[in-house]
């Protein structure tokens, strides 16, 4: 009786263990592994993975130096994030920003200004010619692209600026503005993830 209840004490801590690994063990160890752990297709060889249990699980990150600012990305299996800043110091300035998830149609404008209140509409606007800085940044971060998914997402991005045409911008939930069309607002999305159409 006392061995059967040993081992049943054992099956308990070992699935204890389990259970709470992803909670108190991959947070710490992911980053160590991650240049030998198997990647998404699309994440490059340079990006470093991390573990955030409450969210996406698997993620990875990286950033781009570009000449005219920095490409930041992050991704997880199902989906990518970049964020294009114009910056005279590269990944260590700040300034005007455009930033795309991929699984959305729209692309965000400057995510770093807050929420307005609502019903209030967004505090700046973009000309079309904004759109050229905002290309040339993109243009940049494609020619420093190591893998496909990452240059179906940033043409994604350049063809939004490209129809651009001045239109008021929509406030975004947690900061920013959206380039969403009235159209698209109202009709059911119609859009492929780039970043999973590269698989």
């Amino acid at each position: 009786m006392r061995r059967l209840a040993l081992v049943f004490g054992a099956v308990f801590v070992a699935l204890m263990i389990w259970l709470s690994a992803p909670i108190l063990i991959y947070g710490a160890v992911v980053p160590v592994l991650g240049p030998v752990l198997p990647r998404p297709t699309g994440v490059p060889k340079e990006a470093a993975a991390s573990y955030e249990w409450k969210a996406h699980g698997m993620g990875w990150t990286w950033e781009r130096t570009l000449p005219h600012g920095c490409a930041r990305w992050f991704a997880a299996n199902e989906y990518a994030w970049v964020s294009l800043t114009q910056s005279t110091d590269g990944c260590n300035g700040s300034g005007n920003s455009v930033s795309y998830l991929s699984f959305a149609e729209a692309i965000t404008f400057d995510a770093h200004i807050p929420e307005p209140p609502s019903g209030e509409p967004c505090a700046f606007s973009k000309s079309p010619s904004d759109m050229a800085d905002y290309r040339r940044i993109v243009a940049e971060g494609l020619a420093a692209a190591t893998t496909s998914a990452e240059r179906l997402v940033l043409q994604y991005v350049d063809n939004r600026l490209a129809t651009f045409d001045g239109r008021p911008l929509k406030p975004e939930q947690g900061g920013g503005c959206s380039d969403l069309r009235p159209e698209e607002r109202i009709r059911p999305a119609q859009h492929t993830d780039p970043w999973e159409a590269a698989k």
